[in-house]
């Protein structure tokens, strides 16, 4: 009798651990899903991609013109490199200005275009813009409509109530996460 107890006991114990294990882990907003973002994230300031490609491997930049340059013209990219999946660069794209933390700056205000190539690499990794012209274009790159799929339009509902979960109220504070 005292060998059913135990082995009903012990049931019951693992029985509650998949329970709690399944709670963190199988939710849409679950330990494995956020883990997976963060790997994402470390790897862009890493300034790799998903294979371990660097942007430097990704990309051949070339000052335009070469004694002061005014931009850096793409004279090779990696298809499927970070630089091409992430800001949507092309072969021949002349990038004019590149995100800074003070915002975007010319190329030909760096006065080195060394600094400019870098700072274009850089770029990727703190998730700042680049300003290419494309054939007569301007476009600022990466495009928001690249970065964001716009949600669907919703029904107006009936006042939500609160959620209870301080982790979801943090999530729904946050624009386009649902």
């Amino acid at each position: 009798m005292r060998i059913a107890f135990g082995l009903v006991g012990l049931l019951v114990t693992v029985a509650i651990m998949v329970w709690l294990f399944s709670m963190y882990v199988g939710g849409t907003g679950g330990v494995a899903h956020q883990g997976n973002l963060a790997r994402q994230q470390a790897q862009q300031l890493a300034g790799r991609d998903d294979s371990g490609m660097t942007t430097a491997q990704s990309i051949t930049l070339v000052a335009e013109p070469a004694n002061r340059a005014t931009g850096l013209l793409v004279t090779g990219l990696v298809a499927g490199g970070p630089m091409q999946t992430h800001f949507g660069l092309m072969r021949n794209d002349l990038i004019v200005e590149i995100g800074t933390q003070g915002g975007l700056q010319r190329v030909r205000d760096f006065n080195d275009p060394e600094l400019a190539k870098a700072m274009a690499l850089e770029a990727f990794q703190r998730g700042q813009p680049l300003v290419v012209l494309r054939g007569e274009q301007r476009l600022t790159l990466p495009q928001a409509s690249a970065l964001s799929t716009p949600a669907p339009a919703a029904a107006p509902t009936p006042a939500a109530k609160p959620a209870a979960d301080p982790l979801r109220r943090q999530l729904d504070a946050i624009p386009g996460i649902r």
